[in-house]
């Protein structure tokens, strides 16, 4: 373990499991979505739908940096089943990690900590809006340093070094709206549908921001059946003639 994990993770460490009420909040800091992505869906939502944008560029940029988080999401995923598995913190060999009040010592179990998805998105999302507004941008990253950054190390769901791996991937991937090229080419086929049919195209936006508000996990019950469901069927399924004649 590098010296910047562990350092900050023993200087936090050391005020777990001291204070029931402290430990209970920064639990509901990480889970509760209220407290967790409210304000920033709120954000998004004002930005939107705020009037003095004759030109719809906090639009455009709301836009690509809902579909540049979601994508780095994905980025993160990729790159955390490529690299060697890293066991979260509060269960590391490396660590005499005490769990603050109710953690539970299971929990996440099976996913690499490096990067940290939520890192990734909810950065990503403090980027967009201070691309749109740099004081509501700077509350969105006070915001998530706090709820993200913070909580999830004290938790010890993730080293230090998850969240600024996580972080820098989140806000380069929102970045790039500054691109004139890259921002158009993103933006302009959702912008063409919002165009022809707004109905349409806001129900989608409502149903994204729903998930990227539940951080997707709607999403991980539904991939998990229809994996499942996939490979029973492949399972059940006959080899053909041709495959059954061949040697093994």
């Amino acid at each position: 373990m590098n010296p910047l994990d562990l350092h900050v993770i023993a200087f936090l460490n050391q005020f777990a499991h001291r204070s029931w009420t402290f430990d209970h909040f920064v639990v509901l800091m990480s889970q509760n979505y209220a407290l967790k992505t409210g304000i920033l869906t709120a954000m998004l939502g004002w930005m939107w739908f705020r009037n003095g944008d004759a030109t719809g560029r906090s639009r455009t940029t709301v836009l690509f940096g809902l579909i540049a988080s979601c994508l780095a999401v994905l980025v993160a995923r990729i790159v955390a089943l490529l690299l060697p598995f890293r066991e979260r913190p509060l269960r590391s060999p490396d660590l005499d990690f005490v769990l603050p009040h109710d953690v539970n010592p299971n929990a996440i179990l099976g996913w690499s900590a490096f990067p940290s998805d939520n890192a990734v998105l909810f950065f990503g999302l403090a980027a967009t809006i201070y691309l749109v507004s740099r004081r509501a941008g700077i509350v969105a990253f006070c915001h998530v340093t706090l709820v993200v950054g913070f909580a999830r190390v004290y938790l010890g769901f993730h080293h230090p070094t998850d969240i600024l791996a996580g972080a820098f991937l989140g806000v380069g991937a929102v970045s790039l709206a500054t691109i004139p090229l890259v921002q158009r080419t993103v933006t302009a086929p959702p912008l063409r549908w919002r165009q022809r049919h707004p109905p349409s195209f806001h129900a989608a936006l409502f149903l994204l921001v729903f998930l990227v508000a539940t951080t997707f996990e709607p999403l991980y019950p539904l991939a998990g059946f229809a994996v499942t469901t996939a490979k029973g069927v492949m399972r059940l399924t006959p080899l053909s003639p041709l495959a059954a004649s061949v040697p093994p």
